[in-house]
């Protein structure tokens, strides 16, 4: 029998993404099918991120950037380096213009190919726009769709899409290795950052994260000052960097009870989040939901609509809060203070959080991607 082959081509890979494919990888080699990683090297706000990963089994095919007008296109040349696949999967993004290619390819019955993603643009400023119009199109149009979480599933089927053809592939990342290097975490070594951090507050709370504009963090920087003057041990600890990260740096040089630690290290990131009583981020929400959950560190942010789809992981009053509406700086620092206020149920939220969050696991994600793989792979071409 032959061997099946099946490539997932991407813009980038991230480093949070290394060891998911590690783990499709071996599931595939294991059913004997030969699966292959190929990866450009991002645009231009990929890259001052500082999270691109070129890992030994990808495949690097830079990107070109192309400007028409106020859009930027990325063309990546893998349509030969697919050639003769069985199955290729790809992000849906309407600016990825070899997607366009696949589709043709599967219209004329040579490939199979399915897109991997949202559904749609959580942060269309107008989802109305010909933007959003093609992606509802397009969305149609694939083998097999591998959906981010339970909501895109549901998008996906209102917009006509067989449920049958869809893999929720429960977007996570590897927390199994975050809570190893919690069990091994010891008091001395939190001794250590309150050390580094000279206070001997209780009320710790912590941002972790990319520090740009969609993260709000002025909006951030004016609720922790609302804080501190009802919660009079509040430490408030920023640890990231970015294109915001000298705002930061200068207000947390005007106040002693904030520190700015920019750029950390996994276990530096872990460490203060086992000493935070919360973790505060009032902007754009995606994957640290799961940093959270599996820290048992509640999450407080607000309804703007910047979120990624795991802001579905956060439930509002069980493992975190959802301050509504998102530009009440007053309502958001009321609910942090509460928490704080609150022992006793927030160590239930935390309990809550740690409960809820051993279901979302780089090994179930893969083996949910690898069994989509399985079904495209053996499900009849589309009329």
């Amino acid at each position: 029998m032959r061997q099946r082959s099946v490539a997932i081509v991407h813009k980038f890979i991230p480093d949070y993404r290394v060891p998911f494919y590690s783990e499709l990888l071996s599931r595939c080699a294991a059913a004997d099918i030969d699966l292959s990683i190929i990866h450009g090297d991002g645009d231009g706000a990929d890259r001052t991120k500082g999270y691109l990963r070129y890992p030994p089994f990808g495949r690097l095919i830079p990107n070109r950037l192309l400007q028409l007008g106020n859009v930027q296109l990325i063309w990546q040349g893998a349509f030969e380096a697919v050639r003769g696949k069985d199955l290729v999967i790809a992000p849906q993004l309407n600016k990825f213009l070899i997607n366009y290619l696949f589709l043709a390819r599967q219209a004329a019955r040579l490939q199979k190919f399915a897109f991997w993603g949202q559904g749609r643009n959580p942060h269309a400023r107008n989802p109305n726009s010909a933007s959003e119009a093609v992606k509802r199109r397009l969305l149609r149009l694939p083998h097999w769709w591998f959906a981010y979480t339970e909501g895109t599933a549901g998008h996906l089927r209102e917009a006509g899409f067989p449920a049958d053809r869809i893999t929720v592939v429960q977007n996570a990342i590897d927390t199994s290795a975050l809570t190893k290097v919690a069990r091994e975490t010891t008091a001395r070594d939190l001794g250590e950052i309150r050390e580094r951090l000279s206070t001997s507050s209780e009320n710790i709370c912590l941002y972790v994260g990319a520090m740009y504009r969609e993260k709000r963090l002025e909006f951030l920087m004016e609720a922790c000052d609302r804080v501190k003057r009802r919660v009079d041990d509040f430490h408030m600890v920023f640890v990231g960097t970015g294109p915001d990260e000298e705002m930061i740096r200068g207000y947390c040089a005007e106040r002693r009870w904030t520190t700015c630690h920019g750029r950390a290290s996994e276990e530096e990131k872990i460490r203060y989040g086992l000493l935070a009583k919360l973790m505060l981020m009032p902007g754009s929400v995606g994957l640290v939901v799961l940093d959270s959950l599996a820290l048992g560190l509640p999450l407080v942010t607000t309804d703007v609509q910047l979120h990624g789809p795991e802001i579905e992981y956060l439930q509002d009053g069980v493992t975190g809060a959802i301050v509504s509406p998102c530009d009440d700086v007053q309502a958001y620092a009321d609910r942090i203070a509460a928490l704080l206020e609150r022992p006793a149920e927030r160590a239930e939220m935390a309990e809550r959080c740690r409960d809820v969050g051993r279901s979302f696991t780089i090994e179930e994600m893969a083996e949910r991607f690898f069994s989509g793989i399985t079904g495209a792979l053996d499900a009849p071409p589309r009329g």
